[in-house]
């Protein structure tokens, strides 16, 4: 088992699908873009566009202004995050062509 400081999915037979993704800060949001991305934000503010089958980072973490509480993906993967007080509009552009899926 992992701490609070990994992701890990799961399918519905209770088996882990890909590699836990281990960060050194608490995970504090996650939320799936479009399979197999998905955005996991941290307690030291940091919010990192992951692939789930590989585990790796699909770009450089951005850092919000307070560690991100709730997250919202919009139709066209965009992500809403609360910060604090505050909400960021984030868009990733210059995927790879396979983050798309």
């Amino acid at each position: 088992m992992g701490s609070a400081t990994t992701v890990r999915v799961w399918n519905i037979n209770r088996s882990v699908v890909g590699p836990e993704i281990r960060g050194a800060a608490q995970v504090t949001a996650v939320a799936v873009r479009r399979w197999p991305t998905a955005y996991i934000g941290r307690s030291d503010r940091s919010v990192t566009l992951a692939d789930l089958s590989t585990g790796q980072e699909v770009c450089p973490p951005i850092i919000l202004p307070d560690k991100p509480a709730r997250f919202f993906v919009l139709g066209n993967g965009d992500l809403l995050a609360s910060a604090g007080s505050d909400i960021a509009r984030l868009t990733f552009v210059d995927l790879p062509k396979d983050a798309h899926s």
